[in-house]
């Protein structure tokens, strides 16, 4: 399984701690949207034991389109199983499978028969969509001639029938498996670190008392290393976020073999608030999302949607994307979209001096169900059901966004991965990548912007962050670096 990361420390405030999280992404599933017809055809089956395959051809750079809805103060609405099935015996959509220009094969199956809920009747009915939205902050969707970008899936194909979801086939096709061959004859014989050494809180405690700089990096097996450029606002108690929105940049970073880089929001509650006799006292839980580039488990290059959860410091608990790394009656995310493949590509990607393509994530509690939803730019995907969280059930006391990096140093090849865009903060837009319009949800269900934002790094001839705020983009920040420039 994926091994994930965390440590909570002091800087110069004796009373402030920072929250800081490592992990290591796993395989991956994925959905996208969109239809197009003029672009792709496909037929589907005539009967339930028939599939359809269709192929399309790469280069399709359409903008997506908007469809959001007004769902605040809207009635919680939720799938009745019996009528989903319906649907899909009318619609004829029963096994439709369909490969796409970066060799995923997506398949639309049955609303309640996806992984978190095929084997558990708790989970059922389905909760269809929020109840409300939070209410609007001062987000704008685009800026300095930025993009919003979307997913292949949504570009070539565009969504799967009524009352079914977008899975991304984890058993690798022709394409991806050499990929992933070729990656994997020049990787460390174990491309999977073990989970990473964990420090307790007083040790943490003790160890960040001593330096005003976030922990070093911490390492798995001696071999592989985590790295962080990230922002974060302080712990707050009692914890009181109920949500967070954020604009992420979006590249293509290289990546060495066995490597990941990734940008994401960490949404957490660290139990430091539980008295200390109770047992979620410092139980840490999350909930994150972002893009990933991972070629050992996706097997390429691309920036991939992904998102995970823990509710016990990944220790036992957790799954990324549609429970990939769970066993089979593993509780997870239960997505509601058809639109959108949670694991698959985004596209398109930002390149140097030209145009900056960003997408929009959104994660909020509905206050009718408890759950905790997602949003992925204008689309609602789907939602961590409340029952897998602890400290987490009603409010987060932490949030981080950044970019994370992790290198597999047995190779004694030196660190060759870039984080983000590869070039350094400072260097601004066009070159560096970004996170902006950091804002959170408050215990008023509205989005509020972030006015103390911070940000710190772990490798700074490595990887840097610079953090600013003006009118159009909020509070936002710049990250990343070349991992050529380490010097450790």
């Amino acid at each position: 399984m994926g091994s994930h990361y965390r440590r909570l420390h002091e800087t110069g405030s004796s009373n402030q701690l920072i929250v800081l999280l490592l992990f290591r992404p796993a395989p991956v599933l994925i959905f996208l949207n969109i239809a197009f017809s003029s672009f792709i055809t496909y037929a589907t089956a005539a009967a339930a034991d028939q599939s359809t395959t269709a192929s399309f051809p790469h280069g399709h750079e359409l903008q997506p389109k908007s469809n959001r809805a007004d769902l605040h103060y809207q009635k919680n609405r939720r799938f009745d199983p019996a009528n989903i099935e319906q649907q899909h015996s009318t619609m004829e959509a029963a096994n439709i499978r369909v490969t796409l220009s970066d060799g995923d094969i997506v398949s639309c199956i049955p609303i309640n028969e996806q992984p978190a809920i095929n084997k558990d009747s708790d989970y059922l009915p389905i909760q269809l969509q929020p109840s409300m939205l939070p209410k609007p902050g001062n987000s704008t969707a685009q800026g300095l001639g930025s993009e919003l970008a979307s997913q292949r899936f949504a570009l070539e194909f565009g969504a799967c029938p009524v009352g079914t979801i977008p899975i991304r086939d984890t058993t690798l096709s022709p394409t991806t498996a050499a990929a992933a061959a070729a990656a994997a004859s020049t990787a460390h014989e174990t491309t999977t670190p073990s989970p990473p050494r964990s420090y307790t809180q007083a040790a943490a405690d003790k160890k960040a008392a001593s330096s005003q700089l976030p922990l070093t990096a911490h390492v798995l097996d001696d071999d592989y290393t985590h790295e962080h450029a990230f922002a974060y606002i302080p712990i707050v108690d009692p914890p009181s976020y109920e949500g967070t929105e954020v604009i992420i940049n979006v590249w293509e970073p290289h990546v060495g073999p066995s490597d990941f880089s990734l940008a994401q929001l960490w949404f957490i509650n660290t139990g430091t608030s539980f008295p200390v006799n109770s047992p979620n006292y410092n139980v840490l839980n999350t909930i994150e999302a972002g893009w990933q580039v991972y070629a050992d488990l996706y097997g390429d290059n691309h920036p991939r949607l992904f998102i995970y959860w823990t509710a016990d410091d990944y220790q036992s608990t957790g799954c990324y994307n549609l429970n990939q790394e769970c066993t089979a009656d593993s509780p997870g995310f239960v997505q509601v979209s058809n639109k959108v493949l949670i694991g698959g590509s985004i596209y398109p990607t930002s390149s140097l001096g030209s145009t900056q393509y960003e997408i929009k994530l959104l994660v909020f509690k509905d206050h009718a169900s408890g759950n905790w939803w997602l949003q992925f730019n204008d689309e609602i995907v789907g939602y961590w059901p409340r029952s897998l969280f602890n400290t987490l059930k009603n409010a987060a006391d932490a949030i981080d966004w950044g970019g994370e990096i992790i290198w597999d140093g047995s190779t004694k090849r030196g660190v060759f991965t870039d984080m983000g865009s590869g070039e350094p903060a400072a260097l601004g837009y066009e070159r560096a990548a970004y996170q902006r319009n950091l804002q959170y949800v408050g215990i008023d269900n509205a989005l509020h912007d972030v006015t103390d934002l911070q940000v710190a790094t772990e490798a700074p001839s490595c990887y840097t962050a610079v953090a600013g705020h003006n009118k159009p983009w909020g509070s936002f920040f710049y990250f990343g670096g070349s991992g050529s420039q380490c010097n450790f």
